[in-house]
């Protein structure tokens, strides 16, 4: 018996004498808290407007492979670039959504999209890497903020320290007919 006067010889008070030990030192231990379910994607910019698409719609990032003209393509096509054996075109993102054209610089970089059949490679200003949010900081997209074809692609926006990412659905994207149709 021990001086709670609990017989410790018997498996139940054996686990009574556990439950008051383990109770005396849960005391002492720091409070939990609370973890967040956060949203994953990939950052991009393009021009000064920032996207982020979800993690599991962008298979790799290339950075700046050598392409080869199409001829007969459409102007938002750059040309075909040779990934590990498999052909993919590239496409300026933002010249196929009407907002310019993606500069040339050391920070583009394309993002491989794979759905189903269809490979393609989307030829952005800057991929800023894996962003994470808290489902709280999802806001309604403001439809101001879209011009060109964005509205079209745009399902709404996170928002993070003064700053609005914009959540670019790629499989809206490969599904557009405009898309498809790359051919002059």
């Amino acid at each position: 018996m021990d001086n709670s006067g609990i017989e410790t010889k018997t498996p139940y008070g054996a686990l009574l004498e556990m439950e008051r030990r383990c109770l005396e030192v849960g005391a002492e231990l720091p409070n939990i808290e609370v973890l967040k379910a956060l949203w994953t994607g990939i950052g991009f910019r393009i021009g000064d407007l920032k996207m982020i698409s979800p993690l599991g719609q962008i298979q790799e990032v290339l950075s700046n492979p050598e392409m080869t003209l199409v001829p007969g393509a459409k102007d938002w096509v750059r040309g075909v670039t040779n990934n590990r054996g498999n052909l993919i075109p590239i496409i300026d993102l933002a010249n196929y959504l009407e907002m310019g054209k993606v500069s040339n610089t050391r920070r583009n970089r394309v993002l491989v999209i794979r759905f189903g059949l269809l490979n393609s490679g989307l030829l952005v200003d800057e991929v800023k890497g894996q962003r994470h949010f808290e489902y709280e900081q999802e806001v309604p997209i403001e439809q101001q903020m879209l011009y060109g074809k964005l509205n079209e692609f745009v399902e709404s926006a996170f928002s993070r320290e003064g700053d609005i990412w914009m959540l670019f659905n790629m499989r809206r994207l490969v599904e557009a007919p405009a898309f498809l149709h790359a051919a002059q």
